[in-house]
């Protein structure tokens, strides 16, 4: 496998080529496992069964998806899809490093963006009840309206979904050499896909 994502086509190509179903469980392992360790970090310590929900819930939300894509692809050229499954696992874990990375930028940016009287709010909120938490935060942010740098947080967000893009453009990028498939069909497997994920009650 290829891990260099800046170039996406040869990294999925690889992928396929060279399929390695061992690494590409590893990248699914990795953002659940940055999570939990910036959130005890950060002092939020997650119980064994927090620990070990996060980490079955991202491989249930990965498998899912690839046998999504799959049986649309079956559907749509199943003699194309025939002995590509551990290729295609290996170029779909690829999209795990953008989860990666939009998690440590979060992290990254969070002390930017927030100021420390909302920061320990916001950590230290799982003591009162999501509304108290919510009627909390809009008090510092009336009294403090520089508690929360909007120009930090635009830019973040924007820069997330630059991200958020460019997994979504890799796993077009798996499901076109999957499916054999035309740019607009990829694509428009990628989404469908994507959105059946999004609609199940995970």
């Amino acid at each position: 496998m290829d891990f260099n994502i800046l170039k996406p086509k040869k990294a999925v190509e690889a992928a396929f080529e060279k399929p390695n179903i061992v690494f590409a469980l590893v990248l699914v392992l990795l953002p659940p496992i940055a999570s939990i360790a910036i959130a005890s970090f950060s002092g939020i310590l997650a119980g064994i069964e927090r620990i070990a929900y996060s980490i079955v819930m991202a491989y249930v939300g990965f498998f899912l998806l690839a046998i999504i894509i799959f049986v649309i692809g079956w559907l749509l050229n199943s003699a194309s899809v025939k002995g590509k499954a551990a290729g295609f696992l290996s170029a779909l874990s690829l999209a795990q490093i953008i989860s990666l990375a939009i998690i440590v930028l979060s992290f990254i940016t969070f002390p930017i963006i927030v100021s420390p009287q909302a920061s320990a709010l916001m950590l230290g909120g799982g003591q009162l009840a999501p509304e108290a938490q919510a009627i909390e935060m809009k008090a510092i942010i009336d009294q403090n309206p520089a508690a929360i740098n909007y120009y930090a947080l635009g830019a973040m967000l924007v820069v997330t979904a630059a991200l958020m893009v460019w997994g979504i453009y890799i796993m077009y990028l798996a499901v076109k050499k999957l499916t054999g498939s035309k740019a607009l069909v990829a694509l428009v497997i990628t989404l469908v896909a994507l959105f059946i994920l999004g609609s199940l009650p995970l």
